[in-house]
């Protein structure tokens, strides 16, 4: 019972921190007390977590906190219809609220497991799509920086990301998919040099280099299983990809 109300109260306070620092955000206009402000904020949020949860898989849960976090925000920034502005500050409060409260902790029951697994891969999908979309905008909007640097962030943060998703499936070491890791940074160098050249919006370009991101993830997560890649399963899921992608491309985004 006291571990309950440990959760809930920690959990609380981050609702209450959280809300403070997205009021403050939202007035913030010099950038140096913007930066005092986040790194505040963050470290109250890895300090409930440390509270929360300093001997089991801290690193881990630190890792993503703070990166949904910062993501959220970056997405928050870039937004400029109110309300779904508002709809995302929502979301990550409660996000950062389950995060504390759950803290990666594993349940002996196979069950419980899976459903809170496939959150946090779905969690660092969005996280990655926030910070495309943010990389692509600051490619919009500082045009005097090169866009090879900001391709290789981009790319970065893909391998990254790839590599904290196929932790949740495999427990391995960094330097065992180290060979995979350089492949997606490869890969995502390229989609994204090519996609920032379409003349489509940063959300946009943001989506299109997610999703065949997902794709490529989920290929390579297949592939490191004991039966690897059954093409005959997956040949149905990668044509359909295939055909909505260009059908997004060609008859839906031309109206954003």
């Amino acid at each position: 019972m006291q571990d309950l109300w440990r959760k809930y109260l920690l959990s609380f306070a981050s609702i209450v921190l959280t809300s403070v620092a997205l009021l403050v955000f939202n007035k913030l206009t010099i950038w140096w007390v913007f930066l005092i402000v986040l790194l505040l904020w963050l470290g109250g949020l890895g300090y409930l977590v440390f509270l929360r949860n300093h001997k089991k898989n801290f690193k881990q849960s630190l890792f993503l906190l703070l990166t949904t976090a910062v993501s959220f925000l970056s997405l928050i920034l870039l937004l400029e219809i109110v309300w779904i502005k508002y709809f995302v500050s929502i979301l990550l409060i409660g996000v950062l609220f389950f995060l504390i409260f759950t803290s990666q902790e594993k349940s002996a029951l196979s069950y419980l497991d899976k459903p809170l697994r496939r959150f946090i891969v779905m969690l660092w999908v969005m996280n990655l799509f926030c910070l495309v979309s943010f990389f692509f905008a600051v490619d919009l909007f500082f045009q005097n920086i090169s866009f090879w640097l900001i391709g290789l962030i981009i790319s970065l943060l893909a391998g990254l990301v790839s590599v904290n998703i196929w932790k949740n499936y495999f427990s391995s070491s960094f330097r065992s998919f180290l060979f995979w890791f350089i492949l997606v940074v490869l890969l995502a160098w390229e989609i994204s040099w090519v996609l920032h050249f379409l003349p489509f919006g940063y959300l946009v370009l943001g989506f299109l280099f997610t999703w065949v991101w997902y794709i490529i993830n989920l290929l390579i997560r297949f592939n490191l299983t004991a039966q690897g890649i059954i093409w005959k399963k997956q040949l149905f899921f990668l044509i359909s990809n295939f055909i909505l992608y260009f059908l997004f491309l060609f008859f839906f985004v031309r109206w954003i």
